[in-house]
């Protein structure tokens, strides 16, 4: 009979052990709990086996015992999977949308480690990468960023590649924040303006960067057209102002000649023939304003 209780025990071991191995630590914290209650349970059964009990008596509670405890523990493992399905799905849904959300935006985003090379790319990068180009420096994931910005700078001599490039650098040793450059592109569609800017993933040991480049050529093209605009508006106030002092000095004369043969005809020691020539006078000038005053 001790023979019997104690292989029993064993098999159960053997199969909470199996079992073990897949469920959670506070599912094992349970078992645990749940086991020594039946080793208990086998051990009383044993040491009143000698004082009287019926073998088969005790066989029927150890089994029940352990039937009890495996039930537990399938129900257990239950609920173990089930939360560990979920807990899944969740996770799955979570990067899903966190890179739809990436897919979203229109700035080209890529996540590279310190040493250069590509992990992560969002939907604007990879579709400008496609486009290909003389400059184009989307790589695919799996590519060395840096490498590709010193071929920039070295073979072609672009010097905002190499900038870029230090910049990367200093970002990724720690020495900056953050670095960013604003650079032109020629492109199949024209020309196109860019921001590349370069950040670094907070509390990361190996280094992980974010770079971005955000398209800037509306925003270029909005900048030059106000300036265009506030030279037009310089240029047409300066020949306003030039208007108007043309205008005033056209204006001045004959309306200084009006007043002046005015206050003549006032004189009463004019002749008659002096004061015809006066009105004559009065009257070209007035005739000369007036054309000026319908030309404008």
């Amino acid at each position: 009979m001790r023979r019997f209780l104690a292989a029993g025990g064993h098999y159960t071991v053997y199969a909470l052990s199996q079992s073990l191995k897949k469920i959670s630590p506070r599912a094992f914290q349970s078992v645990i709990a749940a086991f020594a209650i039946l080793a208990t349970v086998s051990a009383l059964l044993v040491s009143h086996f000698s004082l009287g009990i019926s073998e088969h008596t005790a066989l029927v509670v150890l089994i029940l015992l352990q039937l009890a405890l495996l039930e537990l523990m399938a129900i257990m493992l239950r609920r173990f999977f089930r939360r560990q399905r979920l807990g899944e799905k969740l996770l799955r849904e979570s990067e899903q949308f966190a890179r739809s959300t990436v897919d979203a935006l229109p700035m080209h985003i890529a996540i590279i480690e310190g040493s250069g090379v590509v992990l992560a790319t969002n939907r604007a990068w990879r579709e400008f990468g496609a486009t290909g180009g003389d400059g184009n420096d989307r790589v695919g994931e799996g590519t060395n960023y840096l490498a590709v910005c010193d071929e920039l700078g070295g073979v072609r001599r672009e010097s905002r590649a190499a900038a870029f490039a230090a910049g990367i650098r200093d970002v990724a040793s720690g020495k900056q924040n953050e670095f960013s450059i604003e650079y032109s592109l020629s492109t199949a569609a024209g020309p196109r303006s860019f921001l590349a800017r370069v950040t670094r993933f907070p509390g990361f040991p190996p280094a992980r960067l974010v770079v971005a480049h955000e398209d800037t050529t509306r925003q270029k093209q909005a900048e030059e057209e106000v300036k265009r605009a506030k030279e037009d508006a310089e240029l047409a106030n300066m020949a306003k102002s030039a208007f108007l002092a043309n205008t005033s000095h056209e204006i001045r004369t004959p309306m200084n000649a009006i007043l002046g043969y005015a206050e003549m005809l006032l004189d009463p020691r004019q002749s008659e023939q002096e004061r015809m020539h006066c009105v004559r006078t009065i009257r070209r000038n007035g005739e000369h304003l007036l054309a000026i005053i319908n030309d404008i």
